[in-house]
């Protein structure tokens, strides 16, 4: 049990790191040409040209910014 929260914690920190550095780089609105946003509040995924629609919808917390998730298991909408 002990393994499996340090391994949460560890994926967790890699996660918020890649996603910390990306938004100093490049603040919420300058986002790449085409990003994996997720719906606020789910687990749905989903890709994206970057608009004023989008950085609107960032900045009220209605998307996420996303990154790709360290582990095993099938590659996820991030990671392809």
């Amino acid at each position: 049990k002990l393994r499996g929260i340090i391994i949460s914690a560890a994926r967790a920190h890699i996660f918020n790191a890649i996603v910390s550095q990306r938004v100093a780089e490049h603040g919420l609105a300058k986002t790449w040409h085409k990003e994996i946003f997720m719906l606020s509040g789910s687990n749905a995924f989903f890709e994206e040209n970057i608009s004023d629609d989008t950085i609107s919808r960032l900045t009220s917390g209605d998307i996420l910014l996303s990154a790709p998730l360290v582990g095993k298991g099938e590659k996820g909408l991030t990671e392809q």
